[in-house]
């Protein structure tokens, strides 16, 4: 059996935010070099940010929390695509890859991977489009994982997230750490924190590689 791969990203003051918005921070509140006797921190942090995942409430009034997403879902077998050279993912270009038929949970690699998570908000990353979801509706995908902040292209962020959580029983995972995963297949786990009400959560994600 394969070793379990980390695709979460280390948490600290270093991760970027979407436009730089919510930055991370830690409070060290007590400290055994202080003379303490115990180490506490507080955190703030966005629940869009670091590896999260997306609820179909974020961008659907009426769409599930986080609390009530399907673990069922959020756990079992997923497919690793990778898609280079290419700024924006269009239907077309999801057609023209190798996707198993029965496909429920897909994380898609791209060239955000070599970029990495600089501490500054870049606008530049790849994503979907609009048109993206329609492949999604079609073959019944339902997670979709990506390897930056937004699995959408900048500029088209509404637009792809709500067409995309009209789907009420759709998540979204952003800040995929994939480096060490490469096309196939995959055991997927993914754990938001579970957060009543909650539009998003940070996760905690491990895959290993089912068809070495």
């Amino acid at each position: 059996m394969s070793q379990w791969i980390d695709l979460s990203i280390a948490v600290d003051e270093n991760i970027p935010s979407f436009n730089d918005a919510s930055p991370f921070s830690r409070i060290i509140r007590k400290s055994v070099d202080k003379g303490d006797g115990y180490n506490e921190s507080w955190l703030d942090i966005g629940c869009h940010s670091a590896t999260h995942v997306d609820a179909p409430y974020h961008f659907n009034n009426n769409g599930k929390r986080i609390h009530q997403l399907d673990l069922d879902l959020l756990m079992g077998e997923c497919y690793v695509v990778e898609i280079f050279n290419k700024s924006i993912i269009t239907y077309n270009d999801l057609c023209g890859l190798n996707i198993p038929e029965g496909t429920k949970r897909l994380i898609i690699k791209t060239d955000n991977t070599t970029i990495g998570f600089e501490p500054k908000f870049r606008k530049d990353f790849v994503g979907l489009d609009v048109s993206a979801v329609k492949f999604f509706d079609e073959r019944g995908i339902l997670l979709v994982g990506t390897d930056y902040l937004a699995i959408s292209k900048y500029d088209q962020a509404a637009a792809v997230h709500t067409a995309f959580f009209e789907n009420n029983e759709r998540i979204a995972v952003e800040a995929l750490y994939l480096n060490d995963v490469f096309e196939g297949k995959y055991e997927l786990i993914c754990l938001p924190i579970r957060l009543k009400d909650a539009d998003g959560a940070p996760a905690r994600v491990v895959a290993r590689r089912l068809d070495a």
